[in-house]
């Protein structure tokens, strides 16, 4: 695709008119190696789709410089909250806290952060929630302990995005993670079409499944809304989570002009959520994108 500027845009030119670009070409290289070698060989000055091994190798390239900021993706198993075992709070929360947390940032040579809420930290009223699960495998076995299943002997299935290879290594720590309870966990991979089908029906949702969302607004309805009943049978509402409580104080908050209002609202929406864990709250990974040296003035 080729974009050419135009003389009279309007927000103007600050490196004036002679100096100004003549316009952008975007390629689509879905290949990370591909997009790598592009880059190294100038066929292309900017490319944002490497894998992370890919970044870390890149970085002490002369002439190439990485661009590595905080994102506001943020990654998370979601429960089937509804139907099957993970309808019980007792195996979701054991499943929280067998999780093997810091192996999370390393999927991103740490460039990636744990999450402290179950809203990204990018948007206006978050808070560290006090509790969130970290390891503990005690903690597990005593929940796992209040269930059917206190000795084990479950087989749970994780789905996760063909072809991303970031969540379908996290699928492999849950793996190892749960072994210690007796938790069997099925790894399977599953084309995205696919994916948002499943989400469509609560009786079609897996009993987990890794997904990456993103906000792209700072205002927290935009985060709280995939929290609603509303959501149900989108993608991003595949755990079906209900607790009309929760729902009630979304509506509530969004109806508010005054922000002092609305944010302690907020703040109780993130305990709630917390507490009924709809999901393992996982990590936000940083925004990378790699260029050439000689590509100046990126914000």
């Amino acid at each position: 695709y080729h974009f050419d500027t135009r003389q009279d845009y309007w927000r103007g030119w600050p490196q004036g008119e002679q100096r100004r670009l003549g316009g952008v070409i975007y390629r689509i290289i879905r290949e990370p190696s591909a997009q790598r070698t592009a880059l190294l060989s100038r066929q292309a000055d900017i490319v944002e789709g490497l894998t992370t091994a890919d970044y870390v190798q890149s970085r002490n390239v002369p002439g190439i410089t990485i661009q590595n900021n905080p994102g506001s993706s943020m990654f998370s198993i979601r429960f089937n909250y509804q139907r099957g075992p993970t309808s019980d709070a007792n195996l979701r929360k054991a499943i929280a806290h067998a999780m093997d947390y810091d192996a999370l940032p390393d999927l991103y040579a740490g460039d990636a952060q744990l999450l402290t809420s179950p809203f990204p930290n990018i948007v206006e009223g978050h808070i560290q929630v006090p509790g969130l699960p970290r390891k503990d495998l005690a903690k597990a076995r005593e929940l796992l302990g209040r269930t059917q299943w206190a000795n084990g002997g479950l087989e749970l299935t994780y789905v996760h995005q063909q072809g991303n290879d970031e969540t379908r290594r996290v699928g492999l720590i849950l793996l190892s993670s749960l072994q210690p309870l007796g938790i069997r966990v099925n790894i399977q991979p599953m084309l995205w079409a696919n994916m948002v089908a499943a989400a469509q029906n609560v009786e079609t949702v897996p009993n987990m499944t890794g997904l990456f969302n993103v906000t792209f607004t700072a205002d927290p309805d935009s985060y709280a809304s995939q929290f609603h009943r509303n959501a149900w049978g989108q993608w991003f509402g595949i755990s079906h989570y209900n607790n009309p409580e929760v729902f009630g104080m979304i509506e509530r908050a969004r109806s508010l002009p005054q922000w002092e209002a609305r944010a302690p609202i907020y703040a109780e929406i993130q305990r709630r959520i917390a507490d009924d864990q709809p999901e393992v709250f996982g990590f936000q990974p940083n925004t990378r994108l790699a260029h050439r040296a000689y590509v100046r003035g990126y914000e």
